[in-house]
């Protein structure tokens, strides 16, 4: 990790934004390829291609009018159980579990509080816990997403819609792929999408409808091109 930066605006218009530096530090000397901060807003997970997950607590002081805003992240652990590059990271609602998948095909669960990762198959985690982020795109519940013939790489990136009824996909084939969730079939019927030039990294739902907080009404989503492409949702 290298910044922690917060947007300030004096007048909450687009032209006035300022990105300010609050903290800076580095543990890891590799890639970091996920971030995630838990839904209390007071840890940080970080993913890197050392193979390492990286447990931060936030420590954050808003500052008044003669102070300024000050940011620290302290580590708390660091989990290692991977036996490759870190991919993709999700938080428990209740905050104390993470899970996480890697190069390997591995998909791991962890105990945040103790540091270590859950090894018992009698503890049924996946289906009994409640998790804030969706985006690992290996387990049960998205196995169906996976296209004929996959060596493993092909799906870049997942996520969950806030109504727990539909996942879109990123893939290797240029294409943005929406599957009802659970998406358990095996090379599961779908609608996919065609814009981009090159591989989809990264897609994300989004709700543009204040207020409402369950429901999303479109899809972000980002290509090896340098493109961003905001699809609409119609119901």
């Amino acid at each position: 990790i290298s910044k922690i930066d917060r947007i300030e605006s004096s007048n909450k218009r687009d032209k006035d934004l300022e990105l300010l530096e609050l903290f800076q530090c580095q543990h890891s000397k590799r890639d970091i390829s996920d971030v995630k901060i838990s839904r209390d807003r007071q840890m940080l997970a970080v993913g890197s291609h050392d193979t390492y997950i990286y447990i931060y607590a936030i420590i954050f002081d808003e500052g008044n009018n003669k102070l300024p805003m000050t940011c620290e992240l302290k580590v708390l652990q660091r989990l290692y159980g991977h036996s490759s590059y870190i991919t993709h990271i999700d938080w428990s609602y209740d905050c104390q579990l993470l899970r996480s998948t890697c190069g390997a095909y591995e998909i791991l669960y962890w105990d945040i509080k103790k540091g270590k990762q859950f090894l018992s198959s009698g503890d049924a985690l996946e289906s009994d816990t409640e998790w804030f982020t969706d985006t690992c795109t290996l387990g049960f519940q998205v196995m169906g997403i996976w296209p004929p013939n996959s060596d493993g790489t092909d799906i870049n990136a997942i996520d969950v819609s806030k109504s727990n009824n539909l996942v879109v996909t990123g893939d290797d084939f240029d294409n943005v792929n929406l599957y009802n969730y659970p998406c358990v079939v095996k090379h599961a019927p779908g609608l996919h999408l065609s814009a981009h030039s090159s591989h989809v990294m990264n897609v994300k739902f989004y709700n543009t409808i204040n207020g409402i907080d369950n429901w999303d009404n479109g899809i972000v989503s980002l290509g090896g091109d340098s493109t961003v492409i905001v699809w609409s949702m119609n119901s």
